[in-house]
C-alpha cells in the first residue's frame, strides 16, 4: 500500500495540499497540478474521503432524534495509469451547522481517540464555514478536473471511496442540500450516471479473498479482537504480517491513498493474473497476500 505524505511533509506530493497553516482556517483548497498529461487526456480516478460528526441522524436528550453534519471533505484526482502523483487536490472545512450536533459515541470512539483528532475536533467546532461555499466549489473543482485532464469527457472520469455507504451518503445529502444543478448526488456528476467504485470490495474481488480471508485481515490489524476465538479456528490462507492502512483522518492525504492504492492494486493484481500460471508461485513471491493470485494463494 502506498503512503500518504504527512501533514507536515514538504516533499513534491505535498505541492498541491492546503498548507496547515490554512488547513480549517479558509473554507476551502483546489489545486491542479501545472504539468500535462501524455496525449493531453488520460482516465482519472477522483478518490474522495469525509469526516463527519456521526451518522446522519443519532439518538439526543429524552430520545430526540439529532443529525450529525459532514465537516470536512477531500478529494484527490489521479491518472489510472500512472497514479503515484496527485492531478488535482481538493480540501473543504465545513462547521457543524446550527441544528445539527455531535453523536456521542462517534466522539468517544473517535473524535476523542487521540491527541491529533481532539486538536482536529477544537478546529472543527470554532469553523464557522457555510457548507454551500464548500460544496459548490467542490463541484466547479470536479468540472475543472474534467476539462483539464480528461479531455472534457466525462465518460473518463470515476469515482472511488473505501466506505461508500458512508462517504458518498454524505458527499450527496451535502449536494442535495447545499447546491443546484445537475450535479446533485456523486453518481450523477457531469449529467451521466456512474456508479462510485468500492475499493475494499474491488480489492477482494481482485485478490480472490473470501470472506474468511477480510476477517483475517482484520483481526491482524487489529480489528475484531472480541472475536479472536473464532478468528483462530478460520483456515490460515495468507501470511501474518499485513500492511495497516496509513490513513491519518486528514480527509484529503486519506482520498490520495484510496485512489492510489485502488489504481495500483488493480493494476498489480491484473498483471499478476496473467502471468502467473499454477503452481509456479511468481506472484506469491512479492509476499503480498492482498495482490497474488488466487491460485498461488491458496496452493501456498
Amino acid at each position: 500500500m502506498v503512503d500518504a505524505p504527512e501533514p507536515s511533509g514538504g516533499g513534491p506530493l505535498s505541492a498541491l495540499f492546503c498548507p496547515d497553516s490554512e488547513y480549517f482556517v479558509k473554507p476551502f483548497h483546489a489545486e491542479l497540478a501545472t504539468h500535462e498529461v501524455p496525449g493531453g487526456a488520460c482516465d482519472v480516478l477522483i478518490g474522495f474521503d469525509i469526516e463527519a460528526t456521526g451518522q446522519e441522524t443519532h439518538a439526543g436528550p429524552e430520545g430526540t432524534k439529532t443529525r450529525a453534519a459532514m465537516v470536512e471533505l477531500g478529494a484527490v484526482a489521479v491518472d489510472l495509469n500512472n497514479p503515484s502523483v496527485p492531478l488535482a487536490v481538493f480540501e473543504g472545512f465545513m462547521g457543524v451547522p446550527a441544528g445539527c450536533g455531535w453523536d456521542e459515541r462517534t466522539v468517544s470512539e473517535f473524535w476523542h481517540r487521540d491527541a491529533a483528532l481532539r486538536a482536529k475536533k477544537a478546529l472543527v467546532e470554532a469553523c464557522t464555514t457555510d457548507p454551500r461555499a464548500v460544496m459548490e466549489a467542490f463541484v466547479g473543482w470536479t468540472e475543472d478536473v474534467k476539462r483539464t485532464f480528461a479531455g472534457d469527457d466525462a465518460s473518463r472520469v470515476l469515482f472511488a471511496s473505501d466506505n461508500p455507504a458512508f462517504d458518498a451518503k454524505w458527499v450527496d445529502n451535502y449536494l442535495s442540500e447545499f447546491t443546484t444543478g445537475e450535479s446533485r448526488t456523486i453518481n450523477l456528476f457531469f449529467g451521466r450516471y456512474a456508479p462510485v467504485i468500492d475499493t475494499s470490495s474491488y480489492a477482494m474481488g481482485a485478490a480472490c479473498h473470501d470472506a474468511a480471508d477480510r476477517i483475517r485481515i482484520a483481526a491482524k490489524r487489529g480489528y475484531y479482537s472480541e472475536e479472536a476465538a473464532f478468528v483462530a479456528r478460520l483456515p490460515v490462507r495468507i501470511p501474518v504480517t499485513l500492511p495497516k492502512p496509513p490513513h491519518c483522518h486528514r480527509a484529503a492525504y486519506d482520498a490520495f491513498d484510496i485512489a492510489v492504492t485502488f489504481a495500483k492494486h488493480g493494476i498489480e493484481a491484473k498483471l499478476n493474473r496473467e502471468s502467473c500460471p499454477s503452481g509456479t508461485f511468481k506472484c506469491w513471491g512479492a509476499g503480498d497476500a492482498e495482490t497474488a493470485c488466487g491460485r498461488c494463494r491458496r496452493a501456498a
